[in-house]
């Protein structure tokens, strides 16, 4: 697993495809496989009510475990138990068939990147193991580089202006910002769609025209 620490850690010289995790390549959300009623407890706690501390841990300022310390302290739940699950969860995260191979496929094309908004849990507890950690070239996370992707966009185009970059990614304020920076983003909404975006990509001469061709297809 080749974990990028800043954007020097990319070589902007080559044409290189970006592609986002969450609803990208999965729909895992933590703790979603404990029982209704204790998964709400979680989620109001922690990603309803205390985005600051979401924040900090995607920016890799808190680990995983403080920040189930910190649920515990609200809820009342106990700590070992909610980052035992938090743990089995990440291990247990399953994917679309086919995913893995169709990255893959595209080094023969271009680097790759996995560039995600993330905590420690993407690279400690979800990615090993799994066959993504070998199918891509870098893992480029928010926790890792201390930066969110907008920011870390923003270092790409001031380290690699106008570069052969193209972004794979469900956000429309990411692939807006890809646009406005002079790079090609196409938007996904699902690991379903994102199958069929990175399977057709090897036929596309053009990165500039990638998204075009996608819609016309």
């Amino acid at each position: 697993m080749n974990l990028c620490h800043s954007v020097d850690d990319i070589d902007g010289s080559k044409p290189t495809i970006f592609v986002d995790f969450h609803v990208t390549l999965s729909l895992k959300n933590y703790w979603d496989h404990l029982q209704l009623p204790t998964y709400r407890v979680i989620d109001i706690a922690l990603f309803r009510h205390s985005p600051t501390i979401v924040d900090e841990w995607m920016h890799g300022k808190i680990s995983a475990e403080e920040v189930t310390a910190y649920v515990a302290g609200k809820t009342g739940l106990d700590r070992q138990e909610l980052l035992d699950s938090l743990i089995t969860g990440c291990i247990d995260t399953t994917y679309l068939a086919g995913l893995a191979l169709a990255v893959s496929a595209l080094r023969n094309h271009a680097q790759t990147v996995l560039f995600t908004d993330n905590t420690d849990c993407l690279h400690r507890f979800v990615l090993p193991g799994s066959h993504l950690s070998s199918a891509f070239d870098h893992i480029a996370s928010s926790w890792v580089m201390q930066a969110r992707k907008l920011q870390i966009l923003e270092e790409l185009a001031q380290r690699w202006p106008r570069a052969p970059f193209l972004f794979v990614d469900d956000s429309q304020e990411v692939i807006s910002r890809c646009g406005e920076l002079g790079y090609t983003g196409i938007q996904t909404a699902s690991p379903g769609e994102t199958l069929r975006i990175l399977q057709y990509l090897p036929d596309q001469p053009l990165f500039g025209e990638v998204d075009r061709l996608i819609l016309s297809a």
